[in-house]
């Protein structure tokens, strides 16, 4: 699949762009043309289009490669992600470390005590106005399957994804004011 099918995908997601548009194309007719708005994806269904993405495409996210100075090597993690975690960053994330342009999307992938058991994936994408208070970044959690993880019951079994809050409180601390620990 393709950058730009990312792009469209995304797009479409985080700019909530699905009103139906009159263009007042009147040349000498008096006809108007409707243009037919676009559907926007549910957010189960970009959720499940978004891991396809990550990790069926051609460019799935473990060919993406990480940081110089991390590599994508398992390193020591702590709450609230796993015991050691992996890190992989697009090449949009990878083209400017310390700014990371609209597009840009890093993977966190946390493993249990043994270093080999994967226990979630994380995802921070920055989708161009999707929430321009706190840089545009998009958060997700998945399970390795790909499912969506929930908040607890205690927390309204809500989906980890989105404007998430606790990932906004946590990573709005990063230096440069750019939500991303990685490149401090």
């Amino acid at each position: 699949m393709s950058r730009n099918w990312l792009v469209g995908v995304l797009s479409g997601f985080a700019l909530c762009l699905c009103i139906s548009t009159d263009l007042g194309a009147q040349r000498g007719s008096g006809s108007r043309t409707r243009v037919q708005p676009k559907r926007r994806l549910a957010p189960a269904e970009f959720q499940e289009k978004f891991w396809s993405y990550l990790t069926k495409s051609r460019s799935a996210y473990r060919h993406w490669g990480s940081f110089s100075d991390q590599g994508s090597r398992v390193r020591a993690g702590k709450n609230p992600h796993g015991a050691f975690l992996k890190l992989y960053a697009n090449q949009a994330a990878r083209s400017r470390p310390q700014e990371p342009p609209h597009q840009s999307i890093f993977v966190l992938e946390n493993y249990a005590a043994d270093q080999r058991t994967l226990m979630a994936v994380e995802v921070m994408y920055r989708a161009k106005n999707f929430d321009p208070s706190h840089n545009d970044w998009y958060w997700i959690k998945y399970f390795p399957d790909g499912t969506v993880v929930s908040t607890s019951t205690e927390k309204g079994n809500k989906p980890i994804a989105g404007r998430f809050a606790s990932c906004i409180a946590c990573h709005r601390r990063a230096a440069g004011n750019d939500y991303v620990f990685a490149n401090d």
